[in-house]
């Protein structure tokens, strides 16, 4: 690899590997909300430089890496899914006619209760051998691999894998709006990808693209109201059935009451969406 791709490529790795690390650390301790969060998506930015530099990389160590933070991502998801919700929740208790209604309170120890057990479980994973082996890893130097490579086929690659997530990207937004929640999660998911490609083609270009990512942060975000509601929605009616199952009849109907605004409000954040966009890559490149 040429002498002035690599120390960027390095650079930029071991400032992830930071980030993660402090954020494992957050989740470890319970120290702050957003531990669970910021170590997902810190895993999310680690996966994309491992697949961007794919032909830079030796194969069996970058592999090892991207399945354990794989493994890491997926196993915080139901503790930040769960955070998520009770944060809705809570949302809703500053409407005093909500806050009033006979089991509401129970309700939301419910969501209360379950959040803080899965943040527990999260917690505990974060001293398993297989995360505190993944942390190692990430200490040590990049997955770098020692032979040459030509600096313009490597970024000639990069750009590449990056215009073809762009045009995933433009496929799935195109089918966003439609009912089915599902659809629009796919979508989240690619602009996630695509963004965090992009950030990691921009450190290594040293460019500052600020308003090109924000456009996909913006657009992350509007699909990911859709994903938190679908979800919200789907938890409450779990719980809406669990509690007339045992009879808890004050707390089914606080679930019922709640999951007919909250569907409502999906459906208005669906129509509301309008065309979702993004800046093309060469836009983004443009931007020092």
């Amino acid at each position: 690899m040429s002498a002035d791709l690599r120390p960027a490529l390095t650079a930029d790795f071991s400032r992830l590997a930071r980030r993660l690390a402090a954020s494992a650390q957050r989740t470890r301790t319970g120290a702050d909300a957003e531990a669970i969060h910021d170590l997902r998506v810190a895993t999310r930015r680690a996966t994309a430089w491992l697949r961007l530099w794919e032909p830079a990389l030796r194969p069996r160590r970058a592999r090892r890496l991207r399945r354990a933070l794989r493994m890491l991502r997926r196993a915080m998801a139901s503790a930040r899914e769960a955070q998520v919700h009770e944060q809705l929740l809570r949302r809703r208790f500053e409407d005093p006619g909500v806050a009033a209604i006979e089991g509401m309170n129970e309700l939301l120890a419910g969501f209360a209760g379950q959040a803080r057990r899965l943040e527990r479980r999260a917690a505990r994973t974060m001293v398993r051998p297989r995360t505190r082996r993944l942390l190692r890893a990430l200490e040590g130097e990049p997955p770098l691999t020692r032979r040459v490579i030509d600096e313009a086929a490597m970024l000639a690659w990069a750009r590449a894998r990056s215009a073809g997530l762009e045009a995933v990207v433009r496929g799935a937004l195109e089918r966003a709006q439609e009912p089915d929640p599902e659809v629009a999660h796919r979508a989240r998911i690619a602009v996630k990808i695509c963004r965090y490609t992009r950030e990691r083609l921009a450190a290594a270009l040293q460019l500052e693209p600020r308003a090109q990512l924000s456009e996909l942060t913006e657009t992350q975000e509007r699909l990911g109201k859709l994903h938190d509601l679908a979800t919200f929605a789907a938890a409450l009616a779990r719980d809406r059935d669990r509690a007339m199952a045992v009879g808890a009849m004050a707390r089914a109907r606080a679930a019922s009451t709640l999951l007919a605004g909250v569907e409502r409000e999906a459906r208005e954040a669906r129509e509301g969406m309008g065309t979702l966009e993004i800046p093309p890559l060469a836009e983004l490149e443009g931007s020092a």
